[in-house]
């Protein structure tokens, strides 16, 4: 745009008007007498005298820069004005650093750069911001990703230096003109900021476009990933290898459709991926699911914290957690609390902890299975040392809980299993369990509460068992061989709702401290030797007496009600070849359980199944029955009793 020049010399003139022949013009900083050049040329190269001298005509050529003090005086040196004046601006001074540098913005930055940069352009989606230029603009706010309000855009700056960053979706934008728009962001994004969209796919949402947007988000780089209120369907996400992130809703609210795949870590040739991460306060559908809705396989040292599930996947788990199967290397220290399965569908297990899990938790963890889910908890085979504590599993399929093979180190606490359609905890192939102050709940007609299967060396503390619904089968049921299982100090609701209270086949298992089953807390042995050797083809009782006094005589006089769990006979002569010893353990006279002795052995032990029920005074006694060829033999025998 022209302008008018202005002169190129300066007149100055006196009183009357006419040319300051002669006259002086000293230039000072303002407001003091301290002395402020001028020029002779527009460059500022070649400096007036100061006073600058004027000529025959009053003039003189005079350039500066800034604000100046100056003083007019006649050829007498009569001043004639004292003030303060400033250099005008051309359009080029304005264009440059030097205009810029007027209004006291930074060295280096001109008028354009500043207005330019200054101007934060509205936009009401990300298309809308792609059209931006980047010759006018810097920054722009994006008040949505498809449109205003819809969860989506945030503050974007233009990047001058990047050329190369490809469009994500989301924290990098590449507008018409190739300007790199970047979300300005510390660490949280969010997957709507990607352009993923609230719904259901009846609502017209495009599964695959959905997923590929919310796993851009997961792939920005950034840790921190926010899933805000509503559902947002997908069909397989990955979560990428990325130390300390964060997955976070803000409750039941946020929720993951599964319409296939579920959300998972990235597959590992060996060892597991430290993500020292949080999964937290998110709620998962997977009514539709084709895999586990959430599986931490390959991934260890993570919390899944606050999070819900609704429906199962069919024939799978709403929570997988397992280690690295291709290497075989276990993952440990996952923390999970706080966490609800509700499920209609027929899904496998709530929580299943895989081969290659062991040494994590478990803590607050809520779950009806309505009938249809098989477990509430699978252990495969192999998994171990897993903490339970704060729990109630309830209305599994099959058993509430399932261990399916070398198992060890389990430690249970405060858990209440309830309520299975077949027997409601079950334990295969496993060591070393610990359960105290646990509740087996509402076990069916017909059923067990616990049974061990072929397992060994487990400890049940202050148990409580209860089959409100009919006759159960018994509390606590060995099987196979278990041996070496303790249950001390024990309640049930009533024995008539038992078939038996506990059925111990181990001779190494105990039960006691119930106030129906070892009331006393305690186990003691009645224990006697023949007086004399019993001859071939006779029938004696033994007892307190060494087997001369009959049964009248023999019989011990229980002194406290409970249980008879076992007893033991020896012998120093076995029977000869062809012949036997038969051995009947009586109470009050009537034969509660048996063995026959063949010929070679001298000894036997007889485990009544299940424990034979005493009162104080019962007469227990022990009948030996010698074959006609038999040899000659004293009997050692020992009854113990639980009391």
């Amino acid at each position: 745009m022209a302008s008018i020049l202005p002169n190129g010399r300066v007149q100055f003139i006196d009183q009357n008007g006419k040319p300051l022949v002669g006259g002086s013009v000293t230039f000072y900083e303002p407001g003091t007498t301290t002395k402020k050049d001028t020029y002779q040329d527009s460059a500022m190269t070649e400096p007036n005298t100061n006073p600058v001298v004027l000529d025959s005509r009053g003039q003189a050529t005079i350039w500066g820069s800034g604000t100046y003090r100056q003083v007019v005086q006649d050829v007498f040196d009569v001043t004639i004005w004292d003030q303060v004046v400033s250099s005008s601006a051309s359009s080029d001074d304005l264009a440059g650093t030097d205009g810029a540098g007027m209004i006291g913005l930074p060295d280096g930055t001109t008028l354009a750069q500043a207005v330019k940069s200054g101007l934060n352009k509205n936009v009401t989606s990300i298309a809308m911001l792609r059209t931006l230029s980047s010759l006018i603009f810097t920054m722009a706010f994006a008040t949505g990703y498809y449109g205003s309000h819809d969860g989506g855009g945030g503050p974007y700056q233009l990047d001058p230096n990047d050329t190369s960053s490809l469009d994500n979706g989301g924290t990098v934008i590449v507008a018409n003109d190739g300007g790199r728009w970047k979300l300005q962001l510390i660490d949280t994004v969010s997957i709507m900021q990607f352009g993923a969209r609230r719904g259901e796919v009846a609502d017209g949402i495009d599964v695959g476009d959905n997923t590929a947007r919310i796993q851009a988000c997961l792939n920005c780089g950034l840790a921190i990933w926010e899933v805000p209120e509503g559902r947002f369907v997908h069909s397989d996400l990955v979560i990428p290898q990325v130390t300390n992130h964060v997955l976070f809703g803000s409750g039941p609210a946020s929720t993951f459709v599964q319409t296939g795949g579920g959300l998972h870590y990235p597959s590992m040739a060996e060892n597991c991926f430290n993500s020292h991460g949080t999964i937290r306060n998110l709620n998962f559908d997977g009514t539709a699911g084709t895999a586990n809705t959430l599986d931490t396989t390959y991934c260890q040292t993570l919390d899944i914290l606050d999070v819900s599930f609704n429906n199962t996947p069919a024939t799978l788990s709403s929570l997988k957690l397992d280690g690295n199967p291709t290497s075989s290397t276990y993952a440990h220290d996952v923390r999970v609390m706080n966490i609800r399965i509700y499920s209609t569908t027929a899904g496998n297990a709530g929580i299943a902890l895989g081969a290659w899990h062991s040494d994590s938790s478990i803590d607050n963890f809520q779950m009806d299975g309505q009938f249809q889910v098989n477990y509430c908890l699978f252990a495969e085979i192999n998994a171990q040392t897993t903490y339970i504590s704060n729990s109630h599993p309830y209305n599994a399929k099959i058993n509430v809980v399932r261990l399916d093979g070398n198992n060890t180190h389990f430690r249970w606490t405060n858990v209440t299993f309830d309520n299975a359609l077949q027997h409601t905890f079950y334990q295969l192939n496993s060591v070393n369990g610990q359960f105290s102050n646990c509740y087996f709940q509402s076990t069916n007609v017909g059923w067990c509460a616990v049974i061990l299967d072929h397992s060994f060396n487990n400890n049940f503390t202050n148990i409580k068992f209860e089959s409100p619904f009919g006759v159960a089968n018994t509390c606590f049921q060995e099987l196979n061989g278990s041996d070496g299982n303790k249950l001390v100090v024990w309640q049930i609701d009533d024995p008539a709702h038992w078939t038996a209270l506990v059925n111990l086949t181990g001779s190494n298992s105990i039960a006691k401290g119930c106030e129906f089953y070892g009331k006393f807390d305690t186990v003691y042995p009645l224990a006697g030797v023949a007086r004399a050797a019993q001859a071939p083809n006779t029938a004696l009782d033994y007892g307190a007496n060494g087997g001369v006094g009959g049964l009248t005589n023999e019989g011990w006089c229980a002194p406290l009600d409970g249980f008879i769990r076992r007893l033991v006979v020896f012998f120093d002569n076995a029977p000869a070849s062809g012949q036997t010893f038969t051995f009947n353990l009586r109470k009050n006279g009537v034969a509660v359980a048996g063995a026959i002795v063949p010929a070679g052995q001298f000894g036997v032990t007889i485990e009544p199944s299940p424990p034979t029920a005493v009162l104080a005074g019962d007469q227990i006694s022990v009948q030996s029955v010698f074959s006609p060829g038999a040899n000659s033999a004293s009997p050692r025998y020992s009854v113990v009793f639980i009391g």
